[in-house]
């Protein structure tokens, strides 16, 4: 028997009956009743992992489902995106830079 606890029906925790740091020591003395309540039981036998999703309806686990693959479209929009932005700094560092430069010959020449 192993415990589950859930956030959302995602398993966040799997809590084993009997722990190899606390031998001897049954989980309802390592946890408290309200807590065990709150997670469900199943037998050591079910395979499941922190991140699986919990489907109350069939008590099964599952898999947490991954994000989509980007398309190329969305890649290359990505990377155009990121060039606008980068050539944006860039422009702005060399206006910063233009500026620093103008106003140092301008205190050099009043003080020439």
């Amino acid at each position: 028997m192993k415990y589950i606890r859930l956030i959302d029906n995602v398993a966040v925790e799997i809590l084993p009956e009997e722990n190899p740091e606390l031998p001897g020591v049954p989980i309802a003395e390592r946890y408290s009743p309200n807590f065990l309540a709150a997670c469900i039981d199943i037998s050591n036998e079910t395979a499941v992992e922190v991140h699986d999703i919990y489907d109350p309806e069939t008590g099964t686990f599952s898999a947490p489902l991954l994000p989509p693959e980007p398309t190329l479209a969305e890649i290359a929009e990505q990377k155009a995106a990121e060039a606008t932005a980068a050539a944006e700094v860039a422009a702005q560092a060399k206006a910063e830079a233009d500026a620093a430069a103008a106003a140092l010959a301008a205190e050099t020449e009043a003080t020439t």
